[in-house]
């Protein structure tokens, strides 16, 4: 009997766990429709917070975090949010303005064969990466994946887990990929809107402000 009663509890368990799991993908996935939805960046920006939460509980990891690069040219890129698991230091204002060459870079030759970067094990980089694997190391992380971020196909940011489950890698992959394919759609689009605005505004010859910048200016 007491066998028996093993096997129940354990049943149970993985009974709740799988609810648990199930939940958070609902979660996630609402997340992901109020993203695609949302009518502007504030939005937007609003559901992040809870979406990396909700992925960072889904996929067991210490740290989800969101790079973005921050200028035209590629020259810098910096983490824009992030969750932690309690207990965990937040890195996100040590990684602010980082040289794109010297960072962000050397993850581009990982996703010549992948479609995300996924280190089960920091320590190959010890050799080959040896600036990145001393960063992450300081940081604890053991682990990492991250999905990139595309603009025609232009790196312009990553979702990334640290210290994520391995045992369940290839949902996680899954999950940040689909965050990153809308993520990226949502900020290109940003970027398109920002852009008409400004050119609805300006000469296209002399950059100066236009009749429609002076007339709603006359508006306010």
């Amino acid at each position: 009997f007491k066998a028996n009663d093993n096997k129940s509890e354990e049943h149970e368990i993985n009974y709740r766990q799988f609810n648990k799991k199930l939940e958070l993908l609902n979660q996630i996935l609402s997340l992901i429709s109020d993203i695609n939805q949302a009518s502007d960046e504030k939005e937007v920006k609003d559901c992040i917070p809870a979406l990396l939460q909700y992925t960072g509980e889904y996929t067991d990891a210490d740290r989800v975090y969101i790079f973005e690069l921050m200028s035209e040219k590629q020259d810098y890129y910096s983490n824009t949010f992030e969750w932690c698991r309690e207990g965990i230091t937040p890195e996100i204002d040590t990684l602010q303005n980082l040289d794109y060459d010297t960072y962000l870079d050397g993850w581009e030759k990982y996703l010549i064969h992948n479609t995300s970067l996924v280190l089960e094990d920091i320590s190959v980089l010890a050799d080959d990466d040896p600036l990145d694997y001393e960063n992450l190391k300081r940081q604890g992380i053991r682990s990492i994946m991250d999905s990139p971020i595309y603009d025609g196909g232009k790196l312009i940011g990553y979702i990334g887990a640290d210290n994520y489950e391995i045992s369940d890698a290839v949902n996680t992959q899954k999950i940040l990929e689909t965050i990153s394919y809308f993520l990226g759609a949502r900020m290109v689009n940003q970027k398109l809107l920002s852009r008409l605005d400004y050119l609805s505004h300006r000469d296209m010859l002399t950059g100066a402000r236009n009749r429609n910048s002076f007339m709603e200016k006359l508006d306010e």
